[in-house]
């Protein structure tokens, strides 16, 4: 089980090349990483004054995505820490075999007020999926977990 977000590019987020600009890949994974916490309750378990923080992300581009095209985005937990969680993510086009990108982005539960990492309380981590292979597709509009 894996979760993916379909998203449509939009004409802003491309450079003078016609492709989508570098940057917006990681505009892409916040994007799924939020449904993905809606879809998992993950913002209701946070303690108060806790919130995560992005300490790592990074991509490898495979192909471009251009202007209009309809894109999945699929993110799955593949390690949760003591206070941190990876994601692994991929985006890919008209098929799981598309793939476009591929990203790794590190979370860290973070108590606002000391601004250090807290252990993740045990309702998040049951909270989160097991790790497995990215889904192939999702439908049009807000992600959901799929089936491979």
């Amino acid at each position: 089980m894996g979760f993916c977000h379909r998203l449509r590019v939009r004409f802003s987020e491309v450079d003078a090349q016609k492709v989508v600009f570098f940057g917006n890949y990681f505009t892409y994974f916040d994007v799924a990483l939020t449904e993905f916490s809606r879809a998992h309750g993950i913002r209701s378990l946070l303690p108060q004054d806790h919130e995560f923080h992005v300490v790592h992300a990074s991509t490898d581009y495979v192909r471009p995505i251009r202007y209009d095209e309809e894109i999945d985005v699929a993110i799955q937990p593949e390690r949760v820490g003591t206070s941190s969680i990876t994601f692994r993510a991929v985006i890919s086009g008209s098929s799981r075999q598309d793939v476009r990108a591929r990203g790794l982005i590190v979370w860290v539960l973070t108590d606002q007020s000391s601004g250090r990492g807290a252990p993740l309380p045990q309702p998040i981590r049951q909270a989160l999926p097991a790790s497995h292979p990215a889904p192939e597709q999702s439908t049009e509009g807000a992600g959901r977990d799929v089936r491979t």
